[in-house]
Order: structure tokens, then sequence, then C-alpha cells
């Protein structure tokens, strides 16, 4: 084989490795990639991720959570709280998007609505939640 047919070869078995990814898989490397982001505060290059996560696969909770996180992070709250929504519509027992909603209703003076999420998250398992939910009980 020649150097041309190689580098076709190769070529060819890397667009197939690409095609065969599913868009699932795709968007899920794209949320792990925008948490990094995320953490080396390189916001607004996350929140394509997420975008872009979401365009190709609209119903994985953690693409609406860590945006959600996002617009938090940049007092867009109504964003954040629609994403969480979402997130709890797609997962239930999503405890760290019950938290987060609980923080907005906090600050919403909604002290009904935050205890409820805040309690849901308690029993889903979210750690360290006696500061929130003491006042609740």
């Amino acid at each position: 084989m020649n150097s041309k047919s190689f580098v076709l070869v190769a070529f060819t078995i890397s667009l197939l490795t690409i095609s065969c990814t599913s868009n699932k898989e795709k968007a899920m490397k794209l949320i792990q990639q925008g948490i990094e982001d995320n953490n080396y505060k390189r916001y607004e290059d996350a929140f394509q991720k997420f975008e872009k996560a979401i365009s190709l696969k609209d119903d994985i909770p953690d693409a609406y959570y860590y945006r959600g996180n996002y617009f938090y992070n940049i007092e867009k709250y109504n964003n954040a709280m629609s994403d969480y929504n979402k997130a709890l519509l797609l997962d239930s027992n999503y405890a760290d998007a019950y938290y987060n909603r609980g923080l907005i209703k906090n600050m919403n003076r909604d002290k009904k609505g935050c205890c409820e999420d805040w309690l849901k998250a308690e029993k889903l398992g979210k750690p360290d939640m006696e500061d929130k939910t003491r006042w609740c009980k």
C-alpha cells in the first residue's frame, strides 16, 4: 500500500468512526467538556458546549442542569429556573437540580417552594442539607 492509499484509508476510517458515534455520546462528551470549561472559568465556552449538546440530544438532564448553572451564575434566574425544571422533567430524582431550584425560590421569597425542593434534595441523598432544611421541618 502506498502512502496516498494509506492516508485515504485512514481518513475513511476516521470519518466512519466519527459518523458512528451516536448523538448521545457526542452530547455527553460536550457536556463533560463544558463542565471542564466551567471549572476553568471559561463560561462562554461552557455555555456553547451545553447548547450544542442540547441541539444534538435534547433529553439529557445534565445538559439542562449545567446550562442552568451558567444562567444562575450570570444572574439570569428565570432561564436557570427553566433549565432546572427541564432537568427535573427528564429526571425527577436529580437532587442537585432540586437544590439549585430551591435557591432561586428562596431568593424569590417562596419559602414553601424552596423547602419542598430542599427536602426533596435531602431525601434523594444530597449531603449537607441541614442548614437549608432545618427551617423547613
